[in-house]
Parts: C-alpha cells; structure tokens; sequence
C-alpha cells in the first residue's frame, strides 16, 4: 500500500494515499442546530484559515469515550451554556461531506428543540466562541446573502434541516 500519514497535530491528519492528499480531522465531528420557537442559534467564532468571524451552528470532535449524542451534548454546552440532560432530544438529520475531494470524515448532523428554561441566563463567550445570537429560521438565507453566514457546510446542514423537518417561507 502506498498510504501514508506525511503530517499529524492534535486536531487534523494529512494523508498521502499514491499521491492524492487528503486533510481529515482526527476525532469524529458533530454539529448540532439549535431550534428555539422556530429560530436557531448560532456562534460567532474566529476561524484563523480565512481571518475572519463567522457565524455557524455549534459543534466539534467526538471524545473516544463518548457517542455521538453525549458528544453534541458537550459540544452545545462548552459553546453556549445550554444544558441538555435528555440525550433523546437530539434528533439525527443525516450526514454532510465537508469537502468529498479531500475530506474521508463525513460529519453527524444533529437537530435539538430547546426550551426556554435550558437557554442560560448568559449565553459563554471564550477566546474562540464571541458572542452567540439566536436569529429566525426564515432569515437565515438573509444572513447568508449579506455575508454573515459563509460556511457551505453551515447553509448545507440549514437545507438539511428544513428539507427533512420544516415547511418554511424563506425570506431573501
């Protein structure tokens, strides 16, 4: 085989498979989309590779030790402050490939309903995490189109979401 790991840090893994590299991230990823009265929340955190903040649903690796649920759990909590005790609530809407020419890892996509009294009083803010904002499922498009939200994975996973759980008049 001509396989070979060429570069590996903490978070990522480079790999030469006869001469087509691939980037993969080490630990199994999750995202989750936060569903508040027919609005989602979202994080406004500064992503280094393009210099710039941006606004995405939570999410992160899956721990060895944990599933992915207990893991979109945490997740939802270290960038929000929203507790979800009941793993049940989160509902699997499927799987997005990032990038299918140079991504293996295809990460879990999860929707959960939150209730007035799992918002915390506070939403955290860390050195990565700025500030979240909850904002209309109907003017997501709208955030997309002036800017704001700009990750093809993010307005992909949003698609997903309302093509398998919503009938919704989209505002431009």
């Amino acid at each position: 085989m001509n396989v070979k790991k060429v570069y590996k840090n903490k978070w990522i893994s480079v790999i030469n498979n006869r001469n087509f590299y691939t980037v993969d991230e080490n630990l199994k990823q999750v995202t989750i989309i936060p569903v508040f009265h027919n609005k989602v929340i979202l994080v406004r955190q500064y992503r280094p590779a393009i210099k710039k903040f941006t606004l995405e649903f939570p999410g992160g690796g899956i721990k060895k030790f944990e599933n992915s649920k207990k893991a979109a759990a945490r997740e939802l909590f270290e960038e929000t402050g929203i507790k979800i005790v009941n793993l049940n609530k989160f509902k699997k809407i499927g799987k997005i490939c990032v990038n299918p020419l140079r991504n293996t890892r295809i990460p879990l996509l999860y929707y959960v309903n939150i209730d007035i009294n799992e918002i915390p009083k506070r939403f955290k803010q860390s050195d990565e995490i700025k500030k979240c904002i909850i904002i209309d499922l109907s003017s997501f498009l709208s955030y997309c189109k002036r800017g704001l939200i700009i990750s093809s994975y993010m307005i992909s996973a949003y698609f997903l979401y309302i093509l398998k759980f919503k009938k919704l008049k989209i505002k431009l």
